[in-house]
């Protein structure tokens, strides 16, 4: 089911595991840093939080065989994942926002979202095959299961160093 009727309750199955987490977080946690430390760093933290968030749950096969640890590793981790992606995604859409004027940031808003969306399209279809010849050709690591992860880790490392190139001016709305 993919959509509920008109006043029907939503489907459970529809809710993401993360939402309660990440919402939390928002509401709590991150808007506070984020005014602190401002959108750049805070978008550097979160691409740097990327690395262990993404890193690590390959590790976790080894706790496999112990239940209680392994859903104690997980949950942290899982935690993690969000605390990275709302301190990534957020400040970036504000920091594309902040770097034109009023009158052209509709039209920024607008490619960042389209190339957002494109990415969201393409990204599962574009890893799938990676993941499964990573599932299934016996090399050691690093070019077993643990490169799709690995690469998302480089990916978010890649992406936050050009912002050490950016001004702090976009830590605030550009004036018209």
């Amino acid at each position: 089911m993919l959509a509920t009727e008109p006043g029907q309750p939503e489907s459970k199955e529809n809710s993401s595991p993360l939402a309660t987490p990440t919402c939390t977080e928002h509401m709590f946690f991150s808007g506070g840093i984020v005014h602190k430390i401002k959108l750049l760093w805070s978008y550097r933290l979160g691409c740097a939080l990327c690395v262990p968030a993404f890193v690590l749950p390959t590790a976790l096969n080894h706790a496999a065989g112990c239940a209680p640890l392994l859903w104690s590793l997980l949950v942290p981790l899982t935690l993690l994942q969000a605390v990275a992606i709302q301190f990534s995604f957020t400040p970036i859409n504000n920091l594309i926002g902040n770097s034109v004027t009023h009158d052209k940031s509709g039209k920024v808003n607008g490619i960042g979202q389209t190339l957002s969306a494109i990415g969201r399209a393409l990204g599962p279809a574009a890893v799938q095959p990676l993941l499964a010849w990573c599932l299934a050709n016996g090399l050691p690591m690093p070019l077993d299961y643990h490169l799709p992860f690995l690469l998302v880790a480089a990916i978010a490392v890649l992406t936050a160093l050009p912002t050490l190139h950016l001004s702090s001016l976009l830590n605030q709305p550009m004036r018209t």
